[in-house]
């Protein structure tokens, strides 16, 4: 958008990508004209709606519970591990969350509110139409069950007879992009984004299709750490006392329950399933959880605090031993390490010690700062030592190292184990192609740069020059169960097909060679031609 001055059709890879509406494009583009073409500018936007987020939960809290499990409601939802994950990504969903989360509490004094300020239904539906701005019909849906849920049906219904002004701001901020893009394209960007991206995403098999009806049950236990055996405490606090009179903070949780439910339905009944969808849930459910926290402890509260606290002490204290899976390469400097663990070590102590008699007004704070600090050492420590380790900015390098001796050159892979094609599309805004019939660029009168596994490039040898070799670990290397699998170094090569007199290539060809040389010796193996092969 910033380098055409077309701000109406967002494009990827070159082509027009009418996957979702613009506004979060918009906002990355601001950002981009602002700081620079740089991955902290792309995710600007996506964290100032994270912490807007958590302000928006604050103030909704606040209406139904009081300022003070309001503010805990705030401090779970930001020490999240999906929040806190999501925060950082650039992406729609989080601004979504934003939404969905202004939405519900707008739409709840709108409706419950006689006294409610003139222009409330205004600001709805101006929210209602960014939400649907951001990400299409699916904010409508989360904002129309998570109030159907807080408000009662009958109210709801009540209530739009007078929804003039809130039709009147959906349709001002959320309709224009769509009339201005019939007007230029006609029907078919509509058909697809409408069609294609939400009624084939939720009935077809097109994206993510393979999980099971209960995927989110263990995201939200996964993904809702260290806070989700907290909501499974609040079931069972609701489960115990179905029969006592409620509370007006026992029925705000049972609203949010409820609330939470309804929008599980069309997710949970969705053929694509992907983690992240389950975001506009974490306001919620983080307020629940803060409920349940300061809620009136009875013995069994207090014995499965000391639980929680003492299996987060020692989660804490093991997390160090997970730095065994990883190669040396790949992880920070020993003494940084040895800092890090002496942190985990400390905070676990202190938990432990606090488990001996857990308290309501300690138990937040203590879990909100040892997630927050496994979050920092992880993002500021570990992430970093990935990156510097995985090979994609040296892959960069070399390919527009090749591009300026052969600006024509077009880059293809069949795998992409490290996510280079990302780096290669914002860096230097080249679209790798992605085929498995790597014979065809290798062969391709067209000049190709070509990306394989280690091995492969012996069956391609014979029509391609090699460019480099790059140890790597697979880009899920963050992912639990990555880990647990154990992880081991494996190597890609670039190649090319086409002849070079630059002089770095010609060495690194030469190098090649005795590489291949010396490997096959140390297998016992024959070296071809009697020597060094063509």
């Amino acid at each position: 958008m910033v380098e055409s001055g077309d701000y109406l059709v967002p494009r990827y890879r070159g082509e027009a990508f009418f996957d979702k509406p613009p506004l979060t494009y918009w906002l990355i583009a601001a950002a981009f004209q602002g700081f620079g073409f740089t991955l902290a500018a792309a995710r600007l936007a996506p964290a100032l709606a994270a912490i807007l987020a958590v302000l928006a939960t604050i103030r909704l809290g606040a209406r139904l519970f009081g300022r003070d499990t309001a503010l805990v409601g705030g401090l779970v939802l930001a020490t999240t591990a999906a929040f806190m994950s999501f925060g950082r990504i650039a992406m729609s969903d989080m601004l979504l969350t934003l939404w969905t989360t202004l939405g519900l509490g707008l739409g709840r004094e709108w409706v419950r509110d006689a006294d409610r300020p003139k222009g409330l239904g205004l600001a709805l539906g101006t929210i209602l139409g960014l939400g649907f701005l951001t990400k299409g019909p699916v904010a409508l849906v989360f904002a129309g069950l998570g109030l159907l849920a807080l408000v009662g049906w009958r109210p709801l219904v009540a209530s739009i007879p007078r929804g003039a002004s809130v039709a009147v701001g959906f349709a001002i901020v959320g309709l224009p992009w769509f009339a201005l893009v019939f007007a230029r394209s006609g029907w078919e960007p509509l058909r697809y984004f409408f069609l294609r991206e939400n009624l084939e995403r939720f009935a077809g098999e097109t994206y993510d299709a393979e999980r099971s009806p209960l995927y989110y049950v263990g995201v939200l236990l996964a993904l809702g750490l260290p806070w989700s055996p907290i909501l499974i405490a609040s079931l069972g606090r609701l489960w115990r006392d179905r029969k006592s009179p409620r509370s007006r903070e026992d029925l705000a949780v049972l609203e949010l329950w409820r609330a939470v439910a309804l929008m599980l339905v069309p997710l949970s009944l969705s053929k694509g399933k992907i983690d992240y969808y389950l975001l506009p849930l974490w306001p919620l459910l983080s307020l629940v959880a803060a409920a349940t926290l300061r809620g009136p402890w009875r013995p069994s509260d207090r014995w499965f605090a000391r639980l929680l606290l003492v299996a987060v002490a020692g989660a804490l204290v093991a997390m160090p031993a997970l730095s065994a899976f990883v190669p040396a390469p790949w992880l920070p400097d020993p003494s940084i390490r040895i800092g890090a663990s002496l942190a985990l070590w400390i905070a676990g102590a202190a938990l432990a010690i606090s488990a001996v008699w857990p308290r309501p007004s300690l138990l937040p704070g203590s879990l909100a700062a040892a997630s927050a600090l496994v979050f920092f050492l992880f993002s500021t420590l570990f992430l970093p030592a990935v990156r510097r380790a995985q090979p994609n900015e040296a892959i960069v390098s070399d390919i527009l190292r090749e591009r300026s001796f052969e600006p024509g050159v077009r880059v293809a892979y069949c795998e992409d184990p490290t996510r280079v094609s990302r780096d290669l599309l914002f860096t230097a805004r080249l679209a790798a192609i992605e085929r498995c019939d790597l014979w065809s660029p290798a062969s391709s009168r067209y000049p190709f740069l070509i990306l394989v596994a280690d091995g492969q490039q012996e069956t391609l040898r014979t029509a391609t020059r090699f460019v480099g070799r790059y140890d790597y670990l697979p880009a899920t290397i963050t992912t639990p169960n990555r880990l647990a699998q154990g992880l081991s170094p494996a190597s890609v090569v670039l190649l090319a097909n086409y002849s070079t007199e630059e002089p770095e290539a010609l060495q690194r060809v030469r190098r090649e060679r005795k590489h291949r040389v010396q490997e096959r010796e140390r297998r016992g193996l024959p070296s071809p031609g009697g020597g060094v092969d063509p």
